[in-house]
């Protein structure tokens, strides 16, 4: 923050000494500037007037500045803290120049801060949502001994995702592997736990990808999902794990058990790169370990949203640290 500041007014300041040099005569400009301050004799005055256009000068810089370096998308907070510069130099310009009593220039400004601060909260907010990779948990399909329908979704994205590289592993089969004594079986079982998908884009409008899974055991599921994708210029990385338990009658085929009074209990955990987590929740009812962590409900109503980040973490933290893979 302090060296985007510090290069704002680097740059201005570059900006007027080489217009300066641009010029016929560079000190024709200084000398007028002098002739023009010494229209005020009186020190007080010039003193004021001074003031009155360093302000109007350092409004115009720090109000402009975020607007012509695209920090909006990027740094939006780095952008709001120069148009809180500016507003403080505007304010304070207006303060001394505007002939009004003191009572209605506090109001003025009084309503202009909390316009300010109403928008600027809503731009900060908007503008500092995280966008990842979500493999939606998606419903039980009463098929042959159970099947699973995953749904990748564009639910949590507010930008596009390019490139998109997943790979999607029944954690559950793996595990299962070591036990099989038929090497043909085994084989069949490692080649069948995992997937691997290629998104070009995944973006709010993404109408959704289905992924038909049949778990070797519908009533304990485990899929760990890890996601590779690009936003502008960088690389991102995340994992998900999702968990789901039947509490309720074992489900055995759709013959044997034609009305099941099946009960699904789900855990859903999102991670970036560094271990951080981004999105969680798990139902009432889901068998907990000492290794699940607490978190809302996933039904009924689950809306899968990032965890609630204060202000000073959207500003001062990272959801996602950026991920190289050259």
């Amino acid at each position: 923050m302090p060296s985007t500041v510090v290069g704002i007014v680097v740059f201005s300041l570059m900006g007027i000494v080489f217009h300066l040099l641009q010029e016929d005569n560079p000190m024709a400009t200084l000398n007028a500037t002098l002739q023009y301050l010494a229209e005020y004799p009186d020190p007080e005055n010039r003193k004021r007037h001074v003031t009155v256009w360093l302000g109007l000068i350092a409004t115009a810089i720090f109000g402009l500045a975020p607007l012509g370096w695209q920090m909006m998308e990027s740094h939006s907070c780095g952008a709001w803290f120069s148009f809180s510069l500016a507003l403080l130099c505007g304010g304070c310009t207006f303060w001394a120049i505007t002939p009004i009593r003191r009572i209605f220039r506090i109001a003025i400004l009084m309503v202009i801060v909390l316009l300010f601060g109403f928008y600027a909260r809503r731009s900060l907010y908007a503008n500092t949502e995280l966008d990842f990779f979500f493999v939606h948990p998606g419903v039980f399909l009463i098929v042959g001994s159970g099947e699973w329908d995953l749904l990748v979704t564009g639910q949590n994205t507010h930008r596009s995702l390019f490139n998109a590289d997943m790979i999607l592993q029944d954690m559950v089969t793996s595990r299962a592997i070591p036990n099989e004594p038929n090497l043909a079986k085994r084989g069949a079982m490692a080649q069948g736990s995992i997937i691997h998908k290629h998104y070009s884009e995944i973006g709010p409008a993404f109408p959704g990808d289905h992924v038909e899974w049949a778990p070797i055991d519908v009533n304990n599921q485990e899929y760990y999902i890890q996601a590779t994708y690009r936003i502008g210029d960088q690389s991102f990385l995340d994992s998900e794990e999702i968990k789901i338990v039947n509490v309720g009658e074992r489900f055995v085929s759709a013959s044997a058990t034609p009305n099941p009074k099946i009960k699904f209990q789900e855990s859903i955990t999102i991670k970036n790169q560094v271990g951080q987590v981004l999105m969680h929740c798990i139902d009432r009812d889901f068998p907990r370990t000492s290794t699940d962590l607490d978190g809302p409900v996933c039904y009924p109503g689950a809306k899968f949203a990032p965890l609630p980040r204060s202000f000073c973490t959207r500003c001062f933290g990272r959801g996602f640290e950026f991920y190289r893979d050259n």
